[in-house]
């Protein structure tokens, strides 16, 4: 699992560097290369679906 916080008043963005993640709140597919939007005071979970070696 990997939890992102955004600790601050600024809306931030972080790009993913691992393939086949997942986010919690909508079970929608995370890909490496692709961008994710954190609005001021928000979170974002973020999991393996198929466990890995």
């Amino acid at each position: 699992m990997i939890y992102l916080l955004n600790y601050s008043d600024d809306e931030q963005t972080v790009t993913c560097h691992a393939d086949d993640l997942k986010k919690l709140c909508d079970n929608s597919t995370v890909s490496a290369g692709d961008c994710i939007t954190l609005a001021p005071w928000d979170f974002s979970i973020l999991y393996a679906d198929k466990p890995t070696a």
